[in-house]
This record gives C-alpha cells, structure tokens and sequence, in this order.
C-alpha cells in the first residue's frame, strides 16, 4: 500500500501548482484527475493482492490473538490494528486410539486505519475492515515426552472493505474521485483454503503447568466478487505464531467450571 501512495505523493507538488492558478475551468480538473487515475493505474494496485490476503488471514487465523497492534512505520502516521476474535475448538476421543481428531472454527474481525499526510493541510484517513470465518479439520498425533503433532485443513470465507476520509482541498477535489475504487472505496469477497502443521507441548508441575504450541499455517485466498474490477487478486499467505502459556489453577468455579490464571 505505501509504494502506491509514495508514486502519489511526486504527484504532490505539481497538483499544488495546478490547484492554485486563479482560473481552473471544470474540464481542466477533470483532465487532472482522469491523469492522477491513470498513473494510480499504472502502478499496477494488483500488486497491493498480496497485502490485502494478509489482512483477511490476519482477520481470520484461529492462532493469532485478538489484540490491537500499533505499527511503526516511516510514511504513515500511527497505524493501529485491532483484531477481534471467537475461536472454537472441539476434540473426539475415539476408543483404543491415542490420536484425537478434532473440528475447529475461527471468527473474526479486524480494523486496520492510517493516516497519509501527503502534502501541508492535506491528509487521507484510510480504513480497512475485514471479517470472516473458517472451518477445519485436524488431528492430534501424541508424541514423546508431553509433545504432540497437530495437523489440520482449513477452508473459509472472507470480506475486505476499504474507505478513506479525505481532508484539504487537493485531496477532496482529486484524489478523492482519482483513487476511489483503484485504492480506496471498495469491498471484495475471497475464499480461503489452507493447511496447517504444529507442535504442542504441555508440562505439568506440582501447582501450575505449562502449555506451549507452535503452528506454522499456509492459506491461500482468492477473490470472487468485488466491487471494483481493479480489485481482483489471487495469493498465498504463510504465517508462524508461537504461543506459551503458564497455567495456575485457582479455588473459585464459575458456572460449575473451575477457574485459573493464565499468563
């Protein structure tokens, strides 16, 4: 997304001497922003497919926390990312098997927004939001010494919609109507399909255990309906996350269930 935007901004210092002669017939504003379209165009946004899939995985993954992320970045302004969460996991025993099958299920939500102040008094607030669910099936294979071997296969369906909040005369006259529907203003559908291989490892010590699982995940998305014809990417994502909890188990019970502290 910031290369794209990084061509926009060379446009910056032309656009401004364009907007500030006196005289600015209507059909002179029109051929700017068919200009400014273009040169987006031409940049080939197909190429932001790769950043957008990584935003519905990031929305989607049953292995990634529900968190807010803040995001150091050079060209754009406090970029935060909030992501919300519902996952859902059930394991069958099966007799005379030491291997468990089980179905998991992830729903989730995610607001990616940053600000490009472009040129003085002009800025572009973009949001993405995206949200979606998936659906899988896997395995757990026991190990030795408290690991186990996860395997599982996940499809899902996902929705990416962006907007952007336009502020300054140059960016409401220009690049609001240049970049709707090539960058901004647009909602596309994906499907996901992806496999994913992990580790857990569990011990147990004499007040509080240790729970710990790796998983490395590969999905691929592809969209099938968008609102933009320039929207239309099709990518894979690879994602690794690692996750170590200690576990304290503690005297209270809430709805008949015991409680602990985790950390």
């Amino acid at each position: 997304m910031e290369g794209v935007l990084k061509r926009l901004l060379r446009l910056g210092g032309w656009l401004l001497a364009m907007i500030s002669f006196p005289v600015f017939a209507p059909s002179g504003l029109d051929d700017i922003i068919d200009q400014v379209r273009q040169q987006v165009i031409q940049a080939r946004p197909d190429r932001l497919g790769a950043g957008y899939a990584a935003m519905m995985n990031f929305a989607t993954a049953p292995d990634i926390s529900a968190a807010t992320y803040y995001i150091d970045s050079t060209s754009v302004d406090d970029p935060t990312l909030n992501v919300y969460k519902i996952p859902l996991r059930h394991a069958f025993t099966l007799e005379g098997r030491d291997w468990k099958p089980f179905v998991q299920a992830s729903f989730g939500y995610l607001d990616y927004e940053a600000t490009f102040n472009h040129l003085p008094q002009e800025s572009i607030k973009a949001d993405w939001k995206s949200y979606g669910g998936l659906l899988g099936l896997g395995v757990d294979i026991p190990l030795d010494h408290g690991l186990a071997l996860v395997t599982a296969l996940d499809v899902g369906i996902v929705h990416l919609e962006s907007s952007a909040d336009y502020r300054g005369p140059i960016s409401e006259a220009i690049l609001k109507p240049a970049l709707q529907g090539v960058v901004f203003d647009w909602d596309a559908n994906a499907s996901l399909v992806g496999v994913t291989a992990g580790l857990n490892y569990e011990q147990q010590f004499e007040t509080w255990s240790m729970e710990g699982q790796t998983r490395l995940t590969y999905n691929h998305l592809d969209t099938y309906d968008s609102s933009s014809e320039l929207i239309d990417f099709d990518a894979n994502v690879t994602t690794f996350t690692l996750l170590i909890d200690a576990i304290k188990p503690i005297d209270a019970k809430l709805g008949g269930y015991p409680l602990a502290l985790v950390g």
